[in-house]
């Protein structure tokens, strides 16, 4: 059945899913550190800077782009920041309802949905601003018009794709690998060659919009110099094994009887799902095709691009980042169940696949009740108890327009104060940053030194946790923490589950 068959139920699944991620998350603060350097970053260029060429970016210009358009119509503030993730995220489950539900049947569509609405969003610290959730978003939604134009021979489907495709590789490069995957499996199809010219000119009309933005700010060469910097250091201190999902997860479960070893058991589940999900389904369709002697076209296709978005996220493709990537797994492990389950073990199916559901997500929800809400720059936002304190301590000092200096990694506080960071770097990785960004900063800092400094004192052992791959000799940045002991002194010192935190004032005290 052609895909436009479900467009109304598509919509309803894309307006449902908007409006209560609008409830759950719209301005809620879950302090998720990398956020900040986007929401930073869009601040940036609203004001009319240039990512490359004024502060310092590691991956493509499309995410700060994106958020500083919506902060210019709307104005910066977290709601306003939320809207284009809320409308990702429900873009992504619409079209997991419109692909499972052709491929299978309407309600096994929208029984996956809702299985792959609660996984994808049961972690609400994971519904932050990221590069990838827009990145991976497009890549998976480029799939979509293709997998149409592929079944139905539309150029306009295919040059929706191209279009789709451009945007996420300007978001994150490595998604450029889904578009390569697009392409070449057009250029082997001789039935759909005829297609390889409208999907190139979808990419040509995006990346030509973004080029010339790039020259009009004079960015291209800095933009180039940048990507160099990015694949010299970004693999080195961000390779993970396939699959890494840190630790801590036996010490969690010593203490649990039977029964909560099985419920404890099926949310480790949900939680490695982004990792074991892809393997087991192309593995399954492998044996299911071996089995038949006869190959899906569609499915296969749809197997090219899990395996292209899965190889995206390399060299970090650990848990969180495998979560990005994940819909188009639930598409295909849907569309096998379909096809060798008996009819009759269908209606358990869906109520354990609730259950599941309701298991997995409601936690999260619960645990909502008792967030409080804080007056910021970015508007008021709802935080936890405990992450009050820490938001008091600086927004009862530092001011809109202050010069605020936020070391080494929690960029969130710029948006939050409006604060004027007098560096490039929205934040400073010990292990990631090379000697000569640190001289850059502390050339900086000294040429403007900010009236305020928001620390994070971070032992090296929770650089390793977080990124394992780091170089131990690397994780002190000696030059800025010796400029920060000797000109500034600690107002307030706050210890966090993120950290030791100290906000520090300029001049002697």
């Amino acid at each position: 059945m052609a895909l436009n068959s479900y467009w109304r139920t598509s919509l309803a699944v894309f307006a449902l899913t908007a409006i209560v991620l609008f409830w759950v998350c719209a301005n809620l603060l879950t302090l998720n550190p990398d956020e900040g350097i986007y929401l930073d970053g869009a601040l940036r260029v609203m004001n009319g800077q240039a990512p490359y060429r004024d502060f310092f970016v590691h991956t493509g210009p499309g995410t700060y782009w994106l958020y500083a358009s919506v902060f210019r119509v709307f104005g910066p503030s977290l709601v306003v920041a939320r809207l284009p993730l809320i409308c990702e995220v429900a873009a992504i489950t619409a079209a997991v309802f419109l692909l499972t539900a052709n491929l299978a049947t309407y309600t096994f569509g929208l029984a996956t949905t809702v299985v792959f609405f609660a996984a994808q969003t049961r972690d609400l610290g994971m519904l932050a601003l990221n590069h990838r959730w827009d990145s991976s978003a497009l890549g998976f939604l480029a799939v979509v018009p293709a997998y149409a134009a592929l079944r139905s021979g539309s150029r306009l489907m295919m040059f929706a794709s191209g279009m789709l495709a451009a945007a996420a590789a300007w978001c994150t490069p490595t998604l450029g690998i889904v578009a390569l995957g697009i392409a070449l499996w057009i250029a082997v199809s001789p039935g759909l060659r005829k297609l390889l010219l409208p999907f190139l000119s979808g990419m040509a009309a995006v990346s030509a919009v973004c080029v010339s933005i790039l020259a009009a700010e004079q960015a291209i060469k800095p933009m180039l110099e940048h990507f160099l910097w990015t694949s010299s250091n970004y693999s080195a201190a961000n390779r993970v094994p396939y699959g890494w999902a840190g630790t801590g997860y036996g010490e969690i479960g010593s203490g649990l009887g039977i029964v909560g070893w099985v419920l404890y058991s099926a949310l480790l589940g949900v939680v490695a799902a982004p990792a074991v999900l892809p393997i087991l389904t192309w593995l399954a369709w492998a044996i299911y095709f071996a089995i038949r002697r006869r190959v899906e076209q569609p499915i296969l296709f749809l197997i090219l691009c899990s395996g292209a978005l899965v190889a995206s996220t390399y060299p970090r493709w650990d848990i969180g980042h495998l979560l990005y990537v994940a819909p188009i797994s639930y598409v295909l492990a849907a569309a096998f169940l379909h096809r060798s389950l008996p009819a009759k073990t269908l209606p358990p199916l869906f109520c354990l696949t609730m259950f599941v559901a309701i298991f997995v997500w409601t936690p999260g929800v619960a645990g909502l009740s008792g967030v409080r809400r804080v007056t910021t720059s970015a508007g008021v936002v709802r935080v936890k108890p405990e992450d009050e304190k820490l938001l008091h301590m600086i927004l009862g000092r530092v001011r809109p327009g202050d010069s605020l200096f936020v070391f080494p990694y929690f960029p969130t506080m710029y948006f939050l104060t409006h604060g004027v960071n007098p560096t490039r770097f929205s934040y400073l990785q010990p292990g990631l940053m090379t000697p000569e960004d640190e001289a850059i900063a502390l050339q900086e800092l000294q040429g403007h030194p900010p009236q305020w400094v928001f620390y994070d004192y971070v032992r090296p052992e929770e650089y390793l946790k977080h990124w394992p791959s780091s170089d131990p000799s690397r994780l002190r940045l000696n030059s800025i923490e010796e400029f920060l002991s000797a000109r500034y002194h600690p107002l307030e010192k706050l210890s966090h589950r993120l950290g030791d935190f100290s906000l520090l004032e300029r001049g002697s005290p």
